[in-house]
């Protein structure tokens, strides 16, 4: 179920769009086809990866996406130990 702040900018979006000229329309679903491909593709990478279980873990496929260059900056590896 969706809450009621996602539908209300769902809503306001569409009306916005409403009023757009051709050209304009042109330009947002360009913008649309490239979000869709961006979680597309990672999508892809992760099914193959035997991961793409959103349902079960959100957290470990955001720390494996959206955060891992934050977790390899965090990380200190001390080669000496190895």
């Amino acid at each position: 179920m969706e809450s009621t702040t996602v539908k209300s900018l769902k809503e306001t979006v569409l009306e916005r769009i409403e009023s757009l000229s051709e050209v304009d329309l042109k330009v947002i679903d360009g913008m649309l086809n490239q979000l869709e491909n961006k979680t597309s593709k990672k999508d892809k990478i992760l099914s193959f990866a035997g991961l793409l279980d959103t349902q079960k873990d959100a957290g470990l496929i955001k720390e494996l996406t959206t955060d891992l260059t934050k977790s390899r900056l965090k990380e200190t590896r001390n080669f000496e130990s190895l």
